[in-house]
């Protein structure tokens, strides 16, 4: 990808990855081992604060909500403001890995949380994680250019 149309397969790629990891918040994110069986929720319902047990492990969904609900609303604004300024301009890498890092925190937030039993992370999550995995290297990548990188040590 060089030039300038390079430059826009990148922007819109990086936008594309950036919206599909806000829009995964939509899928299941995960479920919650509780009594008797697990509890599912959404990644809209974290980042609201309105995780829904159907009665259920409320216990655990107030932690998560307490615990979880802000990181998600980072993971997500991140996402949506990265996808919104990649979309604008040749930038987006920072909201991608400000978003990724958030997730790492939540996964680790809910192994912290949930020490016996562990939580199974959905499509949502998986496709999240990816996504800005994915337009955080994009962008990496782009960061590089291995040319100006020798030339600038050679001289």
């Amino acid at each position: 990808m060089s030039g300038a149309t390079g430059h826009g397969r990148r922007r819109r790629l990086t936008s594309a990855l950036l919206a599909c990891a806000a829009l995964a918040f939509l899928l299941p994110f995960g479920t919650v081992p509780s009594d008797p069986e697990g509890v599912s929720f959404r990644g809209v319902e974290l980042v609201t604060f309105t995780l829904d047990t159907g009665g259920s492990g409320r216990i655990w969904a107030e932690e998560l909500e307490a615990d979880g609900g802000a990181l998600a609303v980072l993971v997500l604004g991140s996402a949506v403001v990265g996808a919104l300024v990649a979309a604008l301009r040749e930038r987006g890498g920072g909201y991608a890995a400000s978003g990724l890092i958030g997730l790492l925190l939540l996964w680790w937030q809910a192994q912290a949380l949930f020490s016996g039993p562990s939580v199974d992370y959905g499509l949502g999550y998986t496709v999240a994680l990816l996504a800005l995995a994915a337009a955080g290297l994009i962008r990496f990548m782009a960061r590089l250019r291995p040319a100006e990188f020798l030339l600038r040590r050679a001289g």
